[in-house]
């Protein structure tokens, strides 16, 4: 029994021939609207096309247009390029306005100009939403450099009052006793906005402490802010701040909590 096996093969980027012929075509529609538009400027003879054949030319050039911009169109183009790519959509919409000036000549058929341009416009109005959206999507999905996270000074541990550098917002820390019993410590800020009385802070044991902790917390505010423990869990607790005085302006509490647990003894109990 013979065995067959299919090895699937890599995508192959788009050849050098079929963007060449892209650019060509297009740059024969520019040469060719750009001579009808110069025979025109000099007077020579020319003759209106019959309604019917104005919407089908404006059906063709369309086609072209949509063919040279989905051959030229790149990996580079989907994802990140601004500028680069721009002469790839603008060429084709050139070539479409010369050949619609070229077409529109007097005497022809109302009708079949304005199916002329109707086209025309409609198809690079269609063009440029999808382009747009494809540039827009790709922003979404386009993966970001790592940002280089620089190391915090020292000094920086006393940045605000009670010890919370100025950009942290929580910081926690959960050790052992040599008894076998826990502690949590941390510090934890809050921020009332002008006119604001109440504002409220949680903070989380991960996992839940083993038993009821022994809630201690204070405020670098001291006074001017009443500092009330709402609720003490295992696995939590909810932490309520009122301000007491003036209210107009904004303040910050830095707020300093600790949390013990002690060890169990074999039995289950609390030493």
């Amino acid at each position: 029994m013979q065995a067959v096996v299919a090895v699937a093969r890599p995508a192959r980027p788009r050849s050098a021939v079929v963007r060449g012929s892209a650019a060509a075509a297009v740059a024969m529609l520019l040469f060719v609207a750009a001579l009808l538009l110069v025979r025109r400027w000099v007077g020579g003879p020319t003759r209106p096309l019959p309604a019917a054949l104005l919407i089908l030319a404006a059906v063709l050039l369309s086609t072209v247009s949509a063919a040279a911009r989905a051959a030229w169109r790149t990996d580079t183009e989907r994802t990140a390029s601004v500028g680069g790519g721009a002469w790839r959509f603008w060429l084709p919409s050139l070539a479409l306005a010369l050949w619609g000036v070229a077409l529109s000549l007097p005497g022809s058929s109302p009708v079949g100009v304005t199916g002329l341009w109707a086209i025309l416009v409609g198809h690079e109005g269609l063009a440029a939403l999808l382009r747009r959206r494809r540039r827009g999507a790709a922003a979404l999905v386009r993966p970001r450099p790592p940002q280089a996270v620089a190391e915090r000074p020292p000094a920086a541990a006393d940045a605000t009052p009670g010890g919370l550098p100025a950009d942290v917002w929580q910081q926690v820390i959960r050790t052992l006793d040599p008894g076998g019993g826990e502690t949590v410590r941390g510090l934890l800020r809050s921020r009332f906005q002008p006119g604001q009385v109440v504002a409220v802070l949680h903070v989380a044991f991960c996992p839940p402490l083993e038993s009821l902790p022994d809630f201690h917390v204070e405020t670098s505010l001291g006074d001017a802010v009443r500092v009330h423990v709402a609720q003490s869990m295992h696995y939590g607790a909810r932490i309520e701040l009122q301000r007491i005085g003036g209210t107009r302006q904004s303040a910050e509490a830095v707020v300093q909590f600790t949390a013990r647990v002690k060890a169990r003894t074999p039995g289950g109990a609390v030493e």
